[in-house]
């Protein structure tokens, strides 16, 4: 996780750093570049990242995939298909497949997939449509939760942290009475 567009960077420094001192460090990347090995057992995954997708051949189309992460503080939900669409309808279809849900098949193991599921009952349209019918309200909307801070200033790790604190103590106090 932690989008693409970081990568193809990590991987160039990666490789010039072992160029010019994997004699001195006595690296195990003597035949083989960091990269490579990157490219062979990394895959990477975004939700929003227009600018990596623009290098994606860099990171290898091979190993990105397209994450959908709910409930989460970058979720995209209940929009992430049409805000997926937005970044990737410059991408060829294989791509596109590749990203959306052949990689994860391959890199989670997951080659029974469409044994159980034609892939038109499980795309995006399909899976709107058996939501509706179900009735299931798709619409975005807050679950509480706490607020650091009701000041009109930004939040800051400080009262982060402090309300962690304010939790921790409170469960401590709730278990001492139990």
């Amino acid at each position: 996780e932690g989008s693409i567009g970081w990568v193809p960077y990590l991987m160039e420094r990666a490789d010039f750093s072992n160029w010019r001192h994997k004699a001195w460090t006595r690296s195990r990347f003597q035949d083989i570049k960091p990269s490579e090995l990157m490219k062979r057992h990394f895959c990477h995954c975004f939700l929003w990242d227009p600018y990596g997708l623009k290098n994606l051949d860099e990171v290898g189309v091979e190993n990105v995939t397209y994450e959908v992460d709910y409930p989460h503080s970058d979720a995209l939900w209940p929009d992430a298909a049409e805000l997926l669409w937005e970044q990737v309808k410059n991408l060829s279809d294989e791509y596109i497949d590749l990203i959306t849900h052949k990689n994860a098949i391959k890199w989670l193991r997951h080659d029974s997939l469409f044994e159980n599921y034609k892939r038109e009952e499980i795309n995006v349209g399909a899976l709107h449509a058996k939501a509706a019918a179900k009735g299931v309200d798709t619409a975005p909307k807050s679950s509480g939760g706490s607020v650091p801070t009701n000041e009109t200033r930004p939040v800051t790790s400080g009262d982060v942290m402090e309300m962690f604190k304010a939790h921790a103590e409170k469960r401590a106090g709730e278990h001492e009475m139990a």
